[in-house]
């Protein structure tokens, strides 16, 4: 029988993969951006993800330099409506 933590947990993981973008991100060895999806045309790798930093708090570092941010698809398009006002 499971407890009701993890059944909230697997409930949140359920939720969260059912809808949303994810940005991956992979580094160089010197730590700058190598390439990061979802970015405008006009934009650097490394300004995308310093933006989104400012902007996005799910960053999660992984293994092998790499990386991704996980935002619903409502936040995502905030952040894309920030982007186009800064510009």
């Amino acid at each position: 029988m499971k407890e009701k933590s993890q059944e909230k947990i697997e409930e949140n993981t359920n939720n969260e993969s059912r809808g949303g973008v994810v940005i991956e991100v992979r580094f160089h060895p010197n730590g700058r951006v190598n390439m990061i999806n979802n970015r405008p045309a006009h934009m650097d790798p490394q300004d995308w993800f310093d933006f989104l930093c400012q902007n996005a708090v799910t960053y999660r570092p992984l293994s092998g330099g790499r990386g991704s941010f996980a935002l619903s698809n409502d936040r995502f398009e905030e952040i894309r409506a920030l982007r186009i006002a800064a510009e």
